[in-house]
């Protein structure tokens, strides 16, 4: 009973040992002739071994488990323990590893072009700019903007007024708000005419959700209710039209310039850092703009450059102003105050350094307003205010602001006596 056994257990190895074989040499990536040379035998010898279903001596079984890191019992009795199951770990990985370096540069542009696909459909129209307009007889606003964006949506309006309303001793309401399916939301509200300015990232969309941001471009109103002393109540009402300039939604775009010598809020914004400066170490927008070429062009004798020098003529000599012919400016001294004005960006700048503080007092003429800050010397601010002189209002920031309304007196009666000479 046990030679019986024992005879049926030989025949199976025999039976699987030629698949055992054929199994092995394509795991590791074989051929017959290479698996020869590896064994030391003819490649005739693996075809008889892989198809007749016959098993070598012990000496050629003890050679595969070395070269192939087999135990014997994983060949003749098809017992494997847990080294052969991490060889033939180790085996898979190889063929793995080996399919991967064959195929690296397929694989490569493979994950590349799902890498672009994803960014592509990512970004794609994801950036929108809208212009907003003002649609009211009384509320007026001179910049506002829309920008929609996956990661950051921000919306603001700048320089908001009420035609021929004086808001002196009066107190008011802003609301900005919007219909969503007949429902008011407010989305900005204030108690003065502050520039609106509102910004909100994914992580936070309280205002700016998805409804409201679609019910924004339809219905979007600005309303500000003015209450007098007595209590006396008068609303207006704002309707804002968003007005779409720009969407990511090419490939290329056309590359712009901007023209400097005739954008004015660039020119400002430029100004604004000769105003900071008390040095004025400041180049003008206009100093570089003609060559040397350009200027000796006798053609072109009414050029720009021509303009330019006829304002080398001092008009504000009388009120004690010297010209400054690199920076286009008016300058005077007076007492511990110097004083700068720029006709070409209507500026007025007022400004004094003590030792114990110093301030900075502007005008900006096109916006009618100005504003004063106060310093102490170590760099404190004490006093800021804003005054807005159509609509005779003041804007108390930090500090006792009544105390100085003088200074409202002085810049405005020094713009008087430089327009009386202009």
């Amino acid at each position: 009973m046990n030679e019986e056994k024992k005879e049926n257990k030989t025949k199976i190895n025999k039976e699987n040992f030629a698949k055992f074989l054929k199994d092995l040499r394509k795991a590791n990536g074989l051929t017959q002739q290479k698996l020869a040379d590896i064994l030391g035998v003819s490649n005739r010898t693996i075809s008889k071994w892989e198809n007749d279903g016959t098993i070598p001596d012990y000496y050629v079984i003890k050679n595969i488990c070395k070269k192939f890191h087999l135990s014997p019992s994983s060949i003749v009795l098809e017992n494997r323990n847990y080294i052969d199951y991490f060889y033939s770990l180790l085996s898979l990985i190889k063929s793995f590893l080996r399919i991967i370096f064959k195929n690296i540069l397929k694989i490569i542009f493979v994950i590349m072009f799902i890498l672009l696909l994803i960014y592509f459909f990512n970004n794609f129209n994801a950036v929108k700019i809208y212009t907003l307009t003002f649609d009211s007889e009384n509320i007026t606003f001179k910049n506002g903007m829309f920008i929609e964006n996956k990661g950051r949506n921000i919306l603001f309006i700048n320089n908001i007024n009420i035609k021929d309303v004086s808001l002196k001793d009066k107190t008011l309401k802003l609301e900005l708000y919007v219909l969503v399916n007949g429902d008011k939301n407010v989305i900005y509200e204030n108690s003065n005419l502050d520039d609106i300015f509102i910004q909100e990232l994914n992580s936070y969309p309280k205002e700016l959700k998805k409804d409201i941001i679609n019910s924004m471009k339809k219905t979007l109103y600005l309303n500000i209710i003015v209450v007098d002393k007595n209590d006396d109540e008068k609303e207006y009402k704002c309707k804002i039209n968003l007005k779409k300039n720009f969407e990511n939604n090419k490939l290329t775009y056309s590359t712009y310039k901007v023209n400097t010598t005739y954008n004015y809020d660039y020119q400002l914004f430029l100004s604004e850092n000769l105003i900071d400066d008390n040095d004025l170490a400041y180049e003008p927008i206009y100093k570089n703009l003609f060559n040397d070429d350009y200027r000796n062009d006798k053609n072109e004798t009414n050029s720009t450059y021509a303009i330019n020098e006829s304002r080398e003529v001092n008009k504000l000599e009388s009120l004690g102003y010297e010209f400054d012919e690199n920076e286009n400016l008016y300058i005077k001294k007076e007492n511990e105050r110097t004083i700068t004005y720029s006709d070409e960006l209507k500026y007025l700048n007022i400004s004094n350094s003590l030792e114990s503080c110093y301030f900075k007092l502007r005008y900006f003429i096109d916006k009618n307003r100005i504003e004063y800050t106060l310093y102490e010397k170590n760099n404190i601010r004490k006093i800021r205010f804003e005054y807005y002189v159509n609509n005779d209002y003041l804007y108390c920031i930090d500090g006792d602001c009544n105390n100085y309304l003088n200074e409202i007196d002085y810049i405005l009666n020094e713009y008087n006596n430089i327009l009386n000479v202009l």
